[in-house]
């Protein structure tokens, strides 16, 4: 680099050189990576490279030796050959995906719930109920003793067929036409 060279072709040659002699890169090296920082740092501050170009014009033509400051003369490292591209291991991931989606497959099978779904308060055919006839309303109940009826079907008009019996819908307000339930 020749000694007129500004600030910005001293940073460029900087960063060119680190991204060669980086440690973390192949071929690079640490204490190459450290003379390069310490020239630098002497090249970067307008003080220190006015003493280091005052000491090169003192010392006589074709004299090796360098001051301490100076970076290394050093060729550039051999290019490294190209890796191989990163190969992923679809058949693992596939046969794992799949072991994967068998278990859940298998799970669910064996699930059964443990009974009829809780009653949610909404009648719909089907539905057990508890006749309350205070108010002439059919109230959600789980299957069990304590339904007396089961709701036949939900009207919003009109009469219930034969056989049920109509009550009030406290949710909807509608009616439902309950029947005495089988067991």
């Amino acid at each position: 680099m020749p000694s007129t060279a500004g600030e910005g072709e001293i940073r460029a040659a900087y960063r060119r050189l680190a991204r060669v002699r980086h440690p973390d890169r192949v071929g690079g090296d640490d204490s190459q990576m450290a003379a390069l920082n310490e020239a630098y740092h002497v090249l970067a501050d307008p003080a220190r490279r006015a003493t280091y170009d005052a000491s090169l014009r003192s010392e006589p033509r074709g004299s090796a030796a360098r001051p301490a400051s100076a970076p290394p003369a050093q060729s550039p490292p051999a290019p490294t050959p190209p890796r191989p591209p990163a190969r992923f291991a679809w058949e693992w991931a596939l046969g794992i995906g799949a072991a994967a989606a068998l278990a859940v497959f298998l799970a669910a099978s064996l699930y059964s719930p443990a009974g009829p779904p809780p009653p949610d308060g909404l009648l719909e055919p089907g539905s057990c109920v508890a006749l309350i006839e205070a108010d002439n309303t059919a109230r959600e109940v789980p299957c069990d003793d304590a339904a007396n009826a089961e709701v036949h079907s939900l009207i919003d008009r009109g009469a219930c067929p034969l056989g049920t019996a109509a009550y009030r819908d406290p949710h909807r307000g509608s009616t439902a036409c309950v029947q005495a339930r089988r067991n």
